[in-house]
């Protein structure tokens, strides 16, 4: 359980670390009913996407005041070190949610496989 929901972490073979997340059903999806997968056992979404930035202030103030996103909650983070501040957006759920890992020694990070360089985000204008 990882920031209220059951949660499943695991690397791709070049390094990228991905978790399987539970949403309890919660929000839109769009199953393709020709899966052989059931539709209730089928990924329904990407999301929370989380981010890691040695200080929240800045951070905070752009979700805040510049994409209207809420503060929802925090948690103790998976790895001992810290807090994550989850931010939402709309209904919320983990497809609209964002997780801020405030991780002060963390190395800035540097471009490669199993990187994320940028996230999109869609706004109405």
């Amino acid at each position: 359980d990882i920031g209220g929901y059951p949660s499943l972490d695991f690397e791709d073979p070049e390094g990228q670390r991905l978790r399987l997340v539970s949403d309890g059903g919660k929000g839109d999806s769009h199953p393709w009913d020709q899966s052989p997968v059931p539709i209730e056992h089928q990924i329904r979404g990407l999301g929370p996407i989380v981010i890691s930035v040695p200080d929240l202030t800045n951070t905070e103030t752009v979700l805040t005041r510049v994409m209207n996103m809420r503060k929802a909650r925090d948690y103790a983070s998976p790895d001992g070190q810290g807090q994550v501040h989850v931010f939402e957006m709309g209904e919320g759920g983990p497809a609209a949610e964002l997780h801020v890992a405030v991780q002060p020694g963390l190395a800035p990070a540097r471009q490669g496989a199993g990187a994320v360089h940028h996230v999109a985000f869609r706004a109405p204008d």
